[in-house]
């Protein structure tokens, strides 16, 4: 008898909360359908931002997955032309070997949509820095002082954006 009240209690207190939120008393069932609705959408909109995760999640496994393959980079960015000019162009040389070949790889990657800005901004910066490696090496041969200053500041703007991003973004592999 008790169970019998509490139900049909709490079952007058939902039609009374779905009388209030849509104003109207015509339909029981379509007023239950209004309430649940916006929990519905709640529901779809993480199942979504959950599924963009998992997806950024596959990306950002790949595309560390693909800079592991190669040697990390042991060039140092001298302030001022190196003496020893030789080895210094052939570690350049190197460094813009791996650096040319990991693009290519990254950029076959599709991340979500709303990562797509900011890894297009990470492919951008690693682009900028092999266009400073190619400087830096070519003001190292040339004996360009402003030049090689002007080079090894850009890369070295690059590579800090690079080796800010790739750390938080689940690739730490790819730091510059």
């Amino acid at each position: 008898m008790l169970r019998g009240l509490v139900v049909v209690a709490a079952l007058s207190a939902l039609l009374l909360v779905a009388t209030v939120a849509t104003g109207r008393v015509d339909n029981p069932v379509s007023q239950l359908t209004a309430i649940r609705n916006p929990f519905n959408n709640v529901s779809a909109a993480l199942s979504e931002v959950t599924q963009r995760e998992r997806a950024w999640h596959v990306v950002s496994r790949d595309a560390n997955s693909i800079c592991a393959r190669f040697e990390p980079s042991k060039l140092v960015i001298r302030p001022a032309l190196p003496r020893n000019r030789a080895d210094y162009v052939r570690a350049v040389r190197i460094e813009l070997e791996r650096e040319r070949a990991i693009p290519a790889e990254l950029a076959k990657l599709q991340p979500p949509s709303n990562y797509k800005g900011s890894y297009a901004q990470f492919l951008n910066n690693r682009q900028v820095a092999v266009a400073a490696l190619e400087r830096l090496q070519k003001a190292v041969i040339e004996k360009s002082r402003e030049d090689y200053v002007v080079a090894a500041r850009e890369l070295a703007l690059r590579k800090s954006l690079i080796d800010r991003y790739a750390p938080a973004a689940g690739m730490p592999a790819c730091a510059f």
